[in-house]
C-alpha cells in the first residue's frame, strides 16, 4: 500500500486496477511505497484517509486473462476454461489478488474512497488533496490519466469477434463470474448485468 505522511493518505492499488497510471500521479504527490500491489496497512496510520482503486469484476477478469496470457506467452487460451480454473484455484487467487475485496474488508476501518477505473479521471477529481492547478499534475493528467494504458490493454487478445472486454461473455459465463465474486460486485456497487453493454 502506498502512502503519504504529508497528506495523511494511504492508497491501495490491486492488480489490474490502473496501478501504473495511478502511481505516476502518486509519485508526483510525494507518495512512498510505490510499484507494489501489497496490502500492508500500517497500524500507525489508522487515522489516514483510505483510498483504493477498484474495477468492474467482469472487466478485471478479462484483464487478468490478458495478463496470464502474456505470462504464458499464449494468446489462444480458452477464456471460459480459464475462468473456471482461475475462480477455483487458491494459488491463482492469492497470486493475482482475485478476491482483493477481502483484504479491504479485513480492516477495522472502512475505506473513505473507491476510485473506479471505468471513471478514473472523474473519481480522482473528487479528491480534495490533489492540487489540480499544479502544472506538473496538469501534465500528468493530460499524458497519463486521460490517455491511460487501461484503454488499450486488450489489444493482444482482440479479434474480429471480440473487440471489447464484454464480448468475452455469455450469460452462463457471466453468471459463473458473478456467483463467485458476488461480494465484490456488492461492495463496489457494480451491476450484475454490466457485462451486457460494458457499463460500470
Amino acid at each position: 500500500m502506498t502512502y503519504s505522511d504529508e497528506l495523511k493518505v494511504c492508497w491501495y492499488t490491486p492488480q489490474r486496477t490502473a496501478t501504473r497510471t495511478t502511481h505516476i500521479l502518486l509519485e508526483a504527490l510525494g507518495f512512498t511505497g510505490l510499484g507494489a500491489h501489497f496490502f500492508n496497512f500500517p497500524s500507525t496510520k489508522s487515522d489516514y484517509y483510505l483510498v483504493s482503486n477498484i474495477r468492474n469484476p467482469y472487466s478485471r477478469m478479462v484483464s487478468l486473462f490478458t495478463l496470464d496470457s502474456i505470462h504464458k506467452n499464449n494468446y489462444n487460451l480458452d477464456f471460459e476454461k480459464w475462468c473456471e480454473y482461475a475462480l477455483s484455484d487458491d494459488k491463482f487467487d492469492q497470486a493475482f489478488q482475485l478476491r482483493y475485496e477481502r483484504k479491504i474488508l479485513s480492516l477495522d476501518k472502512k475505506f473513505d474512497k473507491f476510485i473506479k477505473v471505468e471513471r478514473l479521471s472523474d473519481d480522482l477529481k473528487t479528491l480534495s488533496f490533489i492540487d489540480f492547478s499544479n502544472p506538473k499534475i496538469q501534465d500528468i493528467w493530460q499524458r497519463n490519466i486521460l490517455n491511460n494504458g487501461y484503454t488499450h490493454e486488450f489489444k493482444n487478445i482482440k479479434n474480429d469477434v471480440r473487440t471489447n472486454w464484454f464480448d468475452f461473455y455469455t450469460e452462463e459465463l457471466a453468471d459463473l463470474v458473478y456467483n463467485n465474486l458476488k461480494e465484490q460486485f456488492d461492495l463496489f456497487d457494480y451491476e450484475r448485468t454490466s457485462w451486457k453493454n460494458g457499463t460500470s
